[in-house]
């Protein structure tokens, strides 16, 4: 239900404000969906609404990831990567991450996993590693993958 408030899908109307009500309940009540994309605001912040707070979000996506949430894995990995909201900024430590939720089978860490063999960011470079990451994620439906494959020409057949 907040995702319709924050898009404003089925609703009367757009309303942020709502959206972050339902998304503080759900969140409290430990839902982890709710916590990553209360993270994912906090990263943001929403002018008027909600402060950019990259520690909140630190302590949202940690909440999620230790209940399973691979996407919050990889926001967590993000923040290491930018080090924002960490102590400090650790590129091995985000990598690590990434590797962790991808080897999950998570589209969004594996692409993000990819990136950084593709670029040597925080593991040594492994350019055929990094390609089959992104035609996994691609054939996952993952959007930034299927746009990599197509710029790169790598061939994937997208899963149904």
């Amino acid at each position: 239900l907040a995702e319709c408030y924050f898009y404003g899908k089925g609703v009367p109307e757009k309303d942020e404000t709502r959206a972050l009500e339902l998304l503080r309940e759900a969140a409290a009540a430990g839902d982890i969906r709710a916590l990553n994309r209360l993270g994912d605001n906090y990263v943001r912040g929403i002018p008027g609404k909600l402060d950019h707070d990259p520690d909140e979000a630190f302590r949202l996506f940690t909440r999620a990831s230790e209940r399973g949430s691979l996407d919050a894995l990889g926001n967590l990995g993000v923040l290491y990567m930018n080090g924002t909201g960490v102590p400090a900024k650790d590129p091995r430590k985000g990598a690590a991450l990434f590797e962790k939720g991808a080897q999950g089978n998570n589209p969004f860490c594996m692409f993000l996993y990819a990136n950084c063999l593709e670029k040597g960011l925080g593991v040594g470079k492994n350019m055929l590693l990094a390609t089959n990451l992104y035609r996994k994620a691609a054939e996952a439906g993952y959007r930034p993958a299927v746009d990599w494959c197509r710029k790169n020409a790598v061939t994937f057949t997208p899963k149904n």
